[in-house]
């Protein structure tokens, strides 16, 4: 649940470079296409939650691109994630699901977090 400032990160970036918007009922998704967020791919490590951050993203393949996270504090896991983003349409999901360092799950199992 920490890992807000790197999504904060992702998704501003696909609002730039949204030049329209794409009505889906009552919201507003921006346009953007999964090839514009191919910066995202590497290793990416830092400290922050007072302990180190690591990420690591795959390149776009098929309609996705799949990323992991990890927190360590004091030589522990705190916390995985899994994302995806994926192509939806002419706008981008993001999907990420939470587990504990013994990688019990924190949404159930059919659930996960969507971010557009």
């Amino acid at each position: 649940m920490k890992h807000f400032l790197i999504l904060g990160l992702l998704f501003l970036t696909c609002s730039l470079f949204a030049q329209q918007t794409l009505t889906l009922g009552d919201k507003e998704s921006a346009k953007a296409q999964l090839n514009q967020m191919a910066w995202l791919t590497g290793y990416w490590q830092g400290e922050a939650f007072e302990g180190v951050s690591e990420e690591i993203w795959a390149p776009p393949a098929g309609d996705s691109m799949m990323g992991s996270y990890r927190s360590v504090k004091d030589g522990k896991v705190e916390f995985y994630e899994i994302c995806q983003i994926r192509q939806e349409g002419e706008t981008l999901m993001m999907r990420i699901k939470h587990f504990h360092g013994d990688l019990k799950g924190w949404e159930g199992k059919t659930t996960q977090l969507n971010f557009h």
